[in-house]
């Protein structure tokens, strides 16, 4: 850190680039729109009461203007970088998952730096953002979720500054305009892929804190200001009758502009009526009828209702609280003291009693031999869906990274299936294929039409383009499975893509949520006699498998992870998991749009090794930076020698080729398998024989005139 000019560099935020989708394609994925500095606030938002929220906060564009939207339990996709690039949004990095930032939050130049200083010192580089300076964030990755702390200390001119750790359930301000400076957000060093980032623990973290409190003036730490422990508040205690529940709601003013407050009263709520969602949120609802500040809108309500998941740490208990505040009486209902006791003085009869102990009748418990319970193992088996990869009507879940390809090979596995044809080298049962397409039906359309033009038409392959809810009691499990039973007996595939959104604003990692779902899905499979695939995402350690709660693996016959080109089997609960198999995406053009630009889409394609897969012709941008390596090498005297990412700016020169872009390009070039990293930092040709541009595997220029597409194999941009 130097001074303040460092606040006058960077991107540019009037650019016209993307900068949601540069951030993407760095490898960060959570990302959240910003609302501008001078952006117009729509009176029926919370944020209204906020002004000086407006470069800080996240937000969408709406009718009246910007509004809050529920961005903690919100998935980012590829079509939001471009929703949220129309608005004119900032760019935001959601934390936790694997990132934790250091926010040091202090005006005065020597504290600033000391704790820059005593970061790199324990927890080593990361990347550097400025908005105003001397303030600055450091960015690393995490090998386990970090829980907020802070240092407080005296800084500028005796005021209290502080130090805060960022973690789960906070984000941070990445590419927009600083409220205050009204200048871009800085990045001395550039943005780092996301793989790059310094790795830190809990207990390096700790050990920084307890370091800032030595070199500080008059530094201390403190917890989160709300440091309950949710997970371990007992859900049940915080329920009550509706009837209670809404007596005590409708005796608690709403008077006050205070969004904690607010949100406060709707976890209460949301936590006292689990068992009745309507009714918990048309509660709530007739509670914000009545905000005597302005006017609160109802979709601005629904936003807010939806972000709050448990577990939860207020409840029932809360509320008849508040509303003995206002009415001077007891609003709970005598059940909140005692344990019902259903009694109608008459004392039971001895049958009456021990029919009461024993419950209901159970058949009796028998044990069989073991070679003969064994001896039937061969003609009681499961029938093959997928030979040696897929029982029928077992479960599977398939996983992997956005942009891994998931759903690509989704759906090339099951129109194998609706057409009876081989995948993989394995038999298939032809059977009727029934696949919920719950992220978005474009794309998935797009993805047939491929699959016809490479394989013919699948007369078998039916499709739900439409989100669903299968989380809820009152969602859409009994429609679904009413509308799965109309496709007839030979139905033998449901796929779910994805669980993410067929979960409809659960928490994938509440043990409550995720055994509801599992519990939902097992009576799609009972009820239709098919097997079930869900597609999901990868959990933050790739080692556990898919995100969330483990009751999902626990309850899955097959898991098959997806990474980019790649397909292996990591679970099998009665089969042989040692099957895998590499893959490519071949182009398939469609046809052209009403511009005359060509429509593609890909399909899947089996090979034994990624060493199989074409290369893929790089852009004239990544030529000149991959000509620039060899040359860099050449000079060396080893043509096969690595280069220094910053020896390469060098050598290019040009505000083209920052290091953030330049590192941009390289993981590009990375990814068509032209250039490798040999060390942190250091890049180098994986063959020179390929800057012949006849080496590299070309697209049909006949398809593609323009020369749009790039060629088949690994295009970046289209995996699902």
């Amino acid at each position: 850190m130097t001074d303040s000019s460092v606040g006058h560099g960077g991107e540019s935020v009037q650019s016209s680039a993307n900068r949601f989708r540069i951030l993407w394609d760095l490898g960060y994925r959570r990302l959240v729109p910003i609302v501008p500095p001078n952006a117009e606030l729509s009176p029926h938002s919370h944020l209204a009461a906020k002004p000086q929220c407006r470069g800080k906060a996240v937000g969408e564009l709406g009718a009246y203007g910007w509004k809050s939207f529920p961005w903690q339990q919100h998935e980012t996709t590829e079509v939001d970088l471009e929703r949220w690039h129309g608005m004119g949004a900032g760019v935001g990095i959601k934390l936790g998952d694997g990132l934790t930032a250091i926010d040091i939050d202090s005006l005065a130049p020597k504290l600033a730096e000391a704790a820059v200083e005593a970061a790199y010192e324990i927890l080593g580089p990361a990347p550097r953002r400025i908005g105003r300076w001397p303030k600055v964030l450091l960015l690393y990755a995490t090998s386990e979720d970090i829980p907020y702390e802070r240092v407080d200390l005296s800084g500028l001119d005796g005021k209290t500054e502080r130090v805060e750790v960022l973690g789960p359930r906070h984000q941070m301000v990445a590419r927009a305009v600083h409220s205050f400076t009204g200048k871009p957000y800085v990045w001395p060093e550039g943005v780092p892929a996301r793989d790059e980032l310094t790795v830190v623990n809990r207990e390096q973290v700790r050990a920084y804190l307890d370091r800032l409190t030595e070199i500080l003036p008059d530094a201390h730490r403190r917890a989160a200001p709300n440091s309950l422990d949710r997970s371990q508040v007992d859900q049940r205690a915080l329920e009550g009758p509706i009837e209670a529940v809404r007596a005590a709601v409708d005796a608690i003013p709403n008077d006050r502009s205070d969004r904690a407050w607010f949100l406060r009263m709707g976890y209460a709520i949301k936590a006292a009526v689990p068992y009745d969602p309507d009714e918990a949120f048309d509660i709530f609802w007739s509670w914000c009828l009545r905000w005597t500040v302005r006017e609160k809108d109802y979709d601005d309500a629904w936003s807010h209702w939806e972000s709050l998941q448990p577990p939860f740490g207020v409840g029932a208990p809360y509320l008849y609280a508040e509303a003995a505040k206002h009415t001077g009486r007891n609003m709970a209902p005598p059940e909140a003291f005692f344990d019902r006791i259903e009694d109608d003085g008459t004392p039971p009869s001895a049958e009456e009693g021990e029919a009461a102990v024993a419950g209901p009748a159970r058949p009796p418990l028998a044990f069989v031999r073991l070679d003969d319970w064994a001896g039937a193992a061969l003609t009681d088996r499961a029938k093959p869906l997928v030979k040696g990869l897929l029982d029928e009507s077992a479960m599977t879940v398939l996983y992997g990274e956005s942009n891994a390809g998931k759903t690509f090979v989704a759906m090339d596995l099951a129109h194998h299936i609706a057409r009876g044809a081989p995948w993989g080298g394995m038999k298939t049962a032809q059977k009727v294929v029934a696949y919920v397409a719950a992220e978005g039906g474009q794309g998935a359309a797009k993805r047939g039409v491929a699959l016809a033009r490479r394989y013919g038409a699948a007369a078998h392959f039916h499709i739900l383009a439409a989100p669903v809810d299968l989380l809820s009691d009152k969602g859409d499990l009994q429609p679904l499975i009413a509308a799965l039973g109309k496709l007839g007996p030979n139905l033998g595939l449901v796929v779910i893509d994805t669980l993410s959104r067929a979960m409809a604003g659960g928490d994938e990692n509440s043990s409550i949520d995720m055994g509801k779902l599992v519990r939902h899905l097992d009576a799609i499979r009972a009820a239709v006699a098919a097997h079930v695939l869900v597609v999901h995402h990868s959990g933050k350690d790739k080692a556990k498998g898919a995100r969330g709660h483990s009751l999902l693996r626990a309850a899955t016959d097959t898991e098959i992870e997806i990474s980019p080109g790649q397909i292996a089997v990591t679970k099998q609960r009665d089969l042989d998991k040692s099957w895998s198999s590499a893959f490519a995406l071949d182009v398939v053009h469609l046809g052209r749009d009403d511009e005359g630009d060509p429509v593609t889409s890909c399909t899947v394609r089996l090979v034994a090794s990624k060493a199989e897969l074409p290369v893929e012709a790089p852009t004239a941008t990544e030529r000149r930076v991959l000509e620039a390596l060899a040359a860099c090498a050449a000079e060396t005297g080893d043509p096969k020698a690595g280069v220094r990412q910053v020896d390469l700016g060098d050598f290019l020169d040009s505000p083209e080729f920052n290091q953030e872009k330049l590192r941009f390009h390289l993981r590009q070039l990375e990814k068509k398998r032209l250039v490798v990293r040999s060390k942190r930092g250091v890049w180098q040709v994986t063959d020179p024989a390929r800057l012949d541009p006849r080496a590299w595997f070309k697209a049909e220029a006949s398809e593609d005139p323009k020369g749009q597409t790039g060629g088949a194999g690994f295009i970046d941009g289209v995996f699902g």
